[in-house]
């Protein structure tokens, strides 16, 4: 029963967020995935048990998400995307000479940068809302010192 419960209570948590992000109104969001707005408002405030198929197949594609990411039962929006930010994330470890090229990242390597970047994170949201620069050549950094 409490399984139920959290599930129901990640779709709706999951639904309302990515519906706000997006910045839609129930009523648009249900014409684009072809429901109603009561639909989409009873999914939120957990009225339904269970979201339709066909719906929450729409909802998923919408925005790009996984069903399991919507259903709260897993953590990863996107497989692709995660996959893509894996190996940008392990070409940045091997730049940095954390680990040789291709050697795997550690779960313990990954449990620090994750630790560093929840020490960091006011000087991460800071630096997020800078513009972008192009990136620039490490090596000729370094060479300038």
């Amino acid at each position: 029963m409490k399984k139920e419960n959290k599930a129901k209570n990640e779709v709706k948590n999951k639904l309302n967020e990515l519906r706000v992000a997006a910045g839609l109104k129930q009523s648009e969001l249900a014409e684009l995935v072809g429901c109603s707005q009561q639909t989409i408002s009873n999914y939120e405030t957990g009225f339904v048990n269970n979201i339709d198929p066909m719906v929450e197949e729409a909802i998923a594609n919408y925005f790009s998400c996984s069903i399991d990411y919507l259903r709260g039962l897993s953590n990863i929006k996107n497989a692709e995307e995660y996959v893509n930010d894996a190996i940008l994330l392990k070409n940045e470890f091997v730049k940095l000479g954390i680990i040789k090229e291709g050697d795997d990242i550690s779960k313990q390597q990954l449990k620090l940068f994750r630790d560093i970047i929840k020490a960091n994170k006011p000087f991460l949201k800071q630096i997020s809302h800078l513009p972008n620069e192009p990136e620039t050549n490490e090596s000729d950094n370094e060479n300038e010192d």
